[in-house]
């Protein structure tokens, strides 16, 4: 458990400091391995916090790296963030909109939705927030992240045309088509184009993958066992209008089966420093059985 504790302490430390090194104006480029190595030490927390953290040495005494932090969302990924962010003696304080019950225990609730990106921005400025930390997709495909940046703000997540790797199955299936990336493969169809998307499915066979293009919260994917399940996903998403705007596009893929594992980096479109892998569960059941949704737990590192 100690081991899991430093662990994670390093990472959102870690996060801080890259976060004041772009507020300085320093790029990841001057960050060679063997610095970013010996910028960690293990340093005693504040006694009120009860435990061990890994961060760069003397932090405590620079005044103008400490931060006024705003996180954006309300799920259990801004949960962990704002835990792990409360904890940090970078974060001098800590708002999260709109949060929850949970993290109102480490952070200021503020009402804005994730949508209110005005708003959010003006509040930014108002109170002078260091960095925002953006957690959900919506936000950063609509832009908040190049908003903030417009006014100064330095933001974590990445800008509009980055997010769209994220609101656009479609777009990242292309992307990896064009640039010889390995991924199943694959077929979009619009709402003019149900028969062809039926004829593809009947064609191909089952199981396949039947996805609304844009973001519906995880639910807009179904792994079909058969092409009858295959078909009545195509009629939700095309037909039925089931996703709104998510559905104006359906992507169908090859079915792949094996295990499934995220690798989270920080980047800065030349350079990229690793963090950690992480293995979620998809399916609604046990054994893997069940609808697909946007994540049932998660845990890491993923086993070998």
């Amino acid at each position: 458990m100690i081991s899991l504790i430093i662990h994670r302490d390093m990472i959102f430390d870690f996060f801080l400091f890259f976060c004041v090194k772009i507020k300085r104006g320093q790029g990841l480029r001057s960050w060679s391995p063997e610095i970013i190595r010996k910028a960690f030490v293990l340093r005693p927390w504040p006694e009120r916090l009860g435990t061990q953290s890994l961060y760069p040495p003397n932090l405590l005494q620079i005044g103008d790296l400490i931060m006024k932090v705003l996180v954006v969302g309300s799920g259990g990924r801004e949960h962990a963030l704002c835990w792990a962010l409360a904890r940090s003696p970078l974060c001098e304080r800590l708002y999260c909109t709109p949060g929850n019950a949970g993290i109102a225990a480490v952070a200021e609730l503020l009402p804005f939705a994730v949508d209110q990106i005005s708003d959010i921005v003006q509040f930014s400025v108002d109170s002078a927030i260091d960095l925002v930390v953006i957690g959900p997709e919506a936000p950063l495909v609509a832009g908040l992240a190049d908003r903030l940046r417009n006014v100064g703000i330095p933001a974590f997540g990445p800008n509009a045309a980055a997010a769209a790797l994220e609101g656009s199955k479609g777009f990242m299936k292309d992307l990896c088509a064009r640039r010889n990336i390995p991924t199943a493969a694959y077929a979009r169809f619009t709402s003019a184009e149900v028969e062809h998307a039926r004829a593809y499915v009947k064609q191909r066979g089952a199981p396949i993958v039947v996805k609304a293009d844009g973001l519906a919260a995880g639910k807009g994917v179904t792994v079909a066992r058969s092409v009858e399940e295959a078909l009545a996903a195509i009629n939700e998403i095309l037909v039925d209008g089931r996703f709104g705007a998510a559905g104006a596009e359906a992507v169908i893929e090859e079915f792949l089966d094996g295990e499934e594992v995220s690798f989270f980096a920080l980047v800065d479109g030349e350079r990229a420093l690793p963090l950690a892998s992480a293995q979620d569960h998809k399916a609604a059941f046990d054994g893997d059985q069940g609808p697909n949704t946007g994540g049932m737990g998660a845990y890491s590192p993923p086993r070998r």
